[in-house]
């Protein structure tokens, strides 16, 4: 599975970051980790975007997160390589219910003690 249970019992969240190197595919690759609000305070960065399903039309491809293809990254996007990113809809475990509920009740503090917030409108 892409995504191991955080630990509710504090403000944990995940933290992607990319890899400097390219999969043997050539998709971009990063690995997903936990990691404490209070610990990570202005040392990464959010992105967020207009969610959706992929679509062609959209540019959307394929990344490789903890060695495990997943899709729905714009490629117009530039993504910042060692930097930390949290990015919404790649670091929330969109299917577990209870988590995104978790994640969401966190937004404020997650957004408010980034470096800093890019919003991407397309």
């Amino acid at each position: 599975d892409l995504y191991e249970p955080l630990d509710h019992s504090k403000t944990s969240f995940r933290l992607l970051q990319v890899l400097p190197t390219r999969s043997q595919e050539g998709h971009v690759q990063c690995k997903l980790f936990e990691a404490s609000i209070e610990d990570w305070r202005r040392d990464y960065t959010c992105l967020s975007y207009v969610w959706g399903p992929p679509n062609e039309s959209t540019n959307e491809h394929i990344v490789v997160i903890n060695g495990k293809k997943h899709s729905g990254v714009d490629k117009k996007r530039q993504l910042y390589l060692q930097e930390p990113l949290w990015i919404d809809a790649l670091c929330i475990d969109q299917n577990n219910i209870g988590e995104r509920s978790h994640q969401v009740s966190q937004m404020g503090e997650i957004y408010s003690h980034s470096k800093q917030v890019i919003a991407w409108l397309g």
